[in-house]
C-alpha cells in the first residue's frame, strides 16, 4: 500500500539535494513521537460496545439518544452515522491540502486498520468497515469512512 508514497508525498524527491529519500528516513527525520501518538487514535481508535451498538470511542449519551431517536430505534443506522468520518476532515488546518489520491489512500489505509482492530478486538460481532469515495465535482467531503454490525 505504501509503494506509491513517493507520488503522494510532495516533498519526498526534493530531499537530498533532488535526489530523495524513501519514507522511513523521511518519517525519522521530520516525524515526532508526540504526533505519532496523536496520530495512532485515528489509525487505530479505541472502539467500545455503547448499548449494544459499536463505537468509535464512546459516543456522547445526547447525540448518541438523539441519532437512535432519528432513526426510530435503528441501531445499524445509528452506528453508521455516528461512527461516519470525513476522511478531509482529519487536518483541517494543514498547508498542503489533499486531493482525492490522498484521500482515497487514507480512507483505505483506515478501512484496513480499522477492520484488523474490529476484527481482533470483537471477534464476536459481525462489524463492517465501509469507505465511500464520491469525488463528484472535485469536492473533498466525499471521502467517508464509517463502522456498523451487521446483525444486531
Amino acid at each position: 500500500m505504501h509503494e506509491h508514497a513517493h507520488e503522494l508525498i510532495a516533498e519526498l524527491p526534493q530531499w537530498n539535494n533532488g535526489e530523495g529519500i524513501d519514507l522511513p528516513g523521511f518519517i525519522g527525520c521530520v516525524g515526532r513521537y508526540d504526533h505519532a501518538i496523536g496520530y495512532a487514535t485515528i489509525f487505530w481508535p479505541d472502539f467500545v460496545i455503547y448499548e449494544d451498538c459499536i463505537c468509535v470511542a464512546p459516543p456522547d449519551p445526547v447525540n448518541f439518544r438523539t441519532w437512535l431517536s432519528r432513526f426510530k430505534g435503528n441501531r445499524t443506522e445509528t452506528e453508521k452515522m455516528i461512527n461516519h468520518l470525513h476522511i478531509a476532515d482529519l487536518f483541517v488546518n494543514s498547508e498542503y491540502p489533499p486531493t482525492g489520491r490522498i484521500l482515497h489512500h487514507m480512507g483505505k489505509l483506515l478501512q484496513d486498520m480499522w477492520g484488523c482492530r474490529l476484527r481482533r478486538d470483537f471477534p464476536d460481532r459481525q462489524i463492517s468497515v465501509q469507505f465511500f469515495e464520491d469525488d463528484a465535482a472535485g469536492l473533498t467531503d466525499g471521502y467517508i469512512i464509517t463502522v456498523w454490525q451487521t446483525h444486531i
